[in-house]
């Protein structure tokens, strides 16, 4: 399988599915069609998380109290980058007030970036409170008194930076190794591949180019934002975004999730270079020492 961007695999026979797997060499999504029986369904899982590296696949959810039957499945291809030098805005944003993140969480996190990383590069962080924050290079004060994470919004404001690239970090995510080539990538507007729903953009981390997505900002302020509070900014700026791509289709195995890919990370079956923390644990309460060599939460 090597052309197509999408494959269906309508086979239940799971050697078929097997065979197929093996052949796919492109990036492509795969969906396979009945994935009902349950042993079948736990020995192409035994497949795919061998090669987490290239393969992704979806949680199957439950519609109506039954599980659905098909399965989403993401295959992707190492690719080559431009050698990109210019200096890029490397942003945190901080909402005070909350339960977890505070200052230190800020100073950890920019420590951390600032290990793996040999790109040129100011570290700027956007917050209603900049008590406490050490760390970082830059404070750019939030204008608005946006609830919880919508306050990442501010990230497309037009003066928070004068340079032509930026890269933003969620506070709970953790590099282990250097992350240079995200400081090169062009072109587009990059996010997550959800680590459970592939077909999703999640905001974990992102990468623009500054004035291009300035609308994302702008349209929010004029926005009745009631009708968006109880949902997630990744929903608004998934849907705004110009050019949506996403990171791990760019550089599998790199970009990882500590919930889903801890065992695989303890077997070196990835070597991810950066780990997403996404609700429960969060970096300052696990014990793993990968994490606490290099995070520290003082």
């Amino acid at each position: 399988i090597t052309k197509s961007d999408t494959v269906v695999i309508s086979s239940s026979n799971v050697s078929d599915i097997l065979t197929a797997l093996n052949a796919v060499t492109n990036d492509c999504n795969i969906l396979i069609t009945d994935c009902s029986n349950h042993s079948t369904l736990s020995t192409i899982q035994q497949f795919l998380d061998v090669r987490a590296k290239n393969f992704q696949y979806s949680r199957q959810m439950l519609v109506d109290s039954v599980r659905e039957k098909s399965l989403l499945i993401r295959h992707t291809t190492k690719k080559e980058h431009k050698d990109r030098s210019d200096e890029i805005s490397i942003f945190l944003v901080l909402r005070t007030g909350g339960p977890v993140y505070d200052s230190r969480y800020v100073n950890a996190t920019a420590k951390n970036i600032r290990k793996f990383i040999t790109h040129k590069h100011e570290i700027v962080c956007i917050t209603d409170n900049s008590s406490g924050i050490t760390e970082v290079d830059r404070i750019v004060k939030m204008r608005h008194d946006w609830p919880k994470w919508w306050g990442k919004i501010e990230l497309f404001r037009d003066d928070v930076t004068k340079n032509s690239h930026c890269l933003f970090m969620d506070l709970d995510t953790v590099c282990v190794d250097n992350i240079d080539y995200l400081c090169k990538l062009s072109g587009g507007f990059y996010g997550l591949r959800d680590f459970y729903n592939i077909q999703t953009f999640q905001t974990g981390i992102m990468k623009w180019d500054a004035g291009q997505n300035s609308h994302i900002y702008n349209k929010f302020t004029s926005t009745d934002i009631t009708k968006y509070i109880s949902k997630g900014d990744h929903e608004w700026i998934g849907e705004h975004a110009t050019c949506k791509k996403f990171l791990q289709d760019e550089f599998p195995g790199e970009l990882c999730s500590y919930k889903k890919h801890l065992p695989h990370i303890h077997k070196k079956l990835v070597s991810p270079s950066v780990i997403c923390f996404h609700g429960d644990p969060r970096p300052h309460t696990v014990k793993d020492k990968f994490i606490t060599d290099v995070w520290k939460y003082k």
